[in-house]
C-alpha cells in the first residue's frame, strides 16, 4: 500500500466503515479473542494522497477502527487492523513497542500497574519481579502473557519475566537469571546480569571476579539462546559508554561482543540511567536488521529505583 496513490475521500471512507482489515489474508485477520489486544496502524497522508511510512506509528487500542478518532494532528490517517508481529506483504512496516522495568521487588500498586499499562506495549522484558504480580499459576500478569525465571532473587523476588499480549510459548531456562518464550516466532529473554555484589547479595553465582561472573553467565545465554529471531533485554548491570557503575568494564567488552555474536542492535544504550550519572544499564537488543524508531526514559521515581525504558521497532 506504501507508494501507492489515495484520494483522501477514500481514507475518510475506511474511517467511517471499519473492516479496513479485511484487506488482509484470511490468515491474519483478528478474532473475537484478541480483539482488545490488536496493532493499529497509521500513517499521515501528504497533501497529494500519499502515503507518508515517514511518521507511521502504532498503538495498542481497545476499540475498533471505526471507533477510534483519527489523531486531531493529521488531517488524513490510514487504519489498518493487523495482529501484532506480521507484516503484511503489501509494503506497510508495523510498529512494535517494548519496554523493560527493573521493579525493584515493588508488588503491583496501582501506580506501578497505571504506569506499566500506559505504555501500550505488546512486550515486557521486567527485572527483579515480586511474585505478587503472577497469578496463582504463574502464567499471567495483569492481562498479559507471562513466564518467569526459575531463579529468585529472594523468597518471592523472581530475577526476570517476558509478559506478552499474544499468546507465548515459554522455553527453557537459558540461565536461572533468566526468562525466555518465544511468540510468533521470535525469543524475548528478559536476564538480569550480575552486579559488583551478586555473589554477596544473593547465590548462585559463581567466579572470582565481576568479570568472570559476567562471563560465565554470558557463555551460558550465548550456548542457549538462538542467533537469530532474537529480542534480549532487561537488567545488564552494564552501561555501553561512560563510567561504569554496576559491572565493569572488562564485563562490558565482553556484553558488547555477546551482543554483536548474537546479531543484536541494543536500542538503549545511548539512553541515561536514573539520576544522569551514568548511561542506561536497562537494555533492549533487538535483530540488527530491526528498525529502531525511537527509544525513551519513562521517569518512575519513588516506584523504583530503575525507570523504564521503551523502544518503538519496526520488525523486518
Amino acid at each position: 500500500m506504501a507508494g501507492q496513490r489515495f484520494p483522501p475521500s477514500k481514507f475518510l471512507a475506511w474511517l467511517s466503515h471499519p473492516p479496513v482489515h479485511d484487506l488482509l489474508p484470511n490468515r491474519f485477520r483478528p478474532d473475537s479473542a484478541t480483539a482488545n489486544r490488536e496493532c493499529y496502524h497509521s500513517g499521515a497522508l501528504d497533501t497529494s494522497g500519499q502515503y507518508n511510512q515517514k511518521n507511521r506509528k502504532c498503538w495498542v487500542a481497545s476499540e475498533w477502527p471505526g471507533e477510534r478518532k483519527p489523531d486531531h494532528r493529521r488531517d488524513f490517517v490510514l487504519v489498518l487492523r493487523c495482529p501484532m508481529f506480521v507484516r503484511p506483504h503489501f509494503g506497510i512496516n508495523l510498529v512494535m513497542r517494548i519496554g523493560t522495568w527493573n521493579l525493584d521487588n515493588s508488588p503491583p500498586k496501582i501506580k506501578h500497574r497505571d504506569l506499566l499499562l500506559k505504555q501500550q506495549c505488546e512486550i515486557w522484558l521486567l527485572t527483579e519481579v515480586n511474585a505478587e504480580w503472577f497469578d496463582t499459576m504463574g502464567r499471567k500478569v495483569l492481562d498479559f502473557h507471562a513466564y518467569r525465571s526459575t531463579g529468585e532473587m529472594s523468597p518471592g523476588q523472581y530475577y526476570a519475566a517476558v509478559l506478552s499480549t499474544r499468546d507465548l510459548t515459554p522455553i527453557e531456562s537459558p540461565h536461572f537469571a533468566s526468562a525466555a518464550a518465544e511468540i510468533d516466532g521470535i525469543v524475548y529473554c528478559s536476564s538480569v546480569l550480575p552486579w559488583r555484589k551478586a555473589h554477596i547479595d544473593c547465590e548462585g553465582w559463581n567466579g572470582e571476579s565481576q568479570t568472570e561472573r559476567t562471563q560465565i553467565v554470558l557463555r551460558e545465554l550465548l550456548s542457549n539462546l538462538p542467533k537469530r529471531n532474537l529480542v534480549w533485554g532487561g537488567d545488564w548491570n552494564h552501561s555501553f559508554f561512560g563510567t561504569e557503575y554496576a559491572g565493569s568494564d572488562d564485563g562490558r567488552e565482553l556484553v558488547i561482543a555477546v551482543v554483536k555474536m548474537l546479531g543484536l542492535r541494543v536500542a538503549t544504550k545511548e539512553l541515561l540511567h536514573r539520576g544522569d550519572r551514568c548511561h542506561a544499564i536497562d537494555h533492549i537488543g533487538v535483530p540488527s536488521g530491526w528498525e529502531v524508531d525511537s527509544a525513551i526514559r519513562i521517569d518512575a521515581k519513588g516506584l523504583s529505583d530503575h525507570d523504564v525504558y521503551v523502544v518503538e521497532v519496526s520488525p523486518l
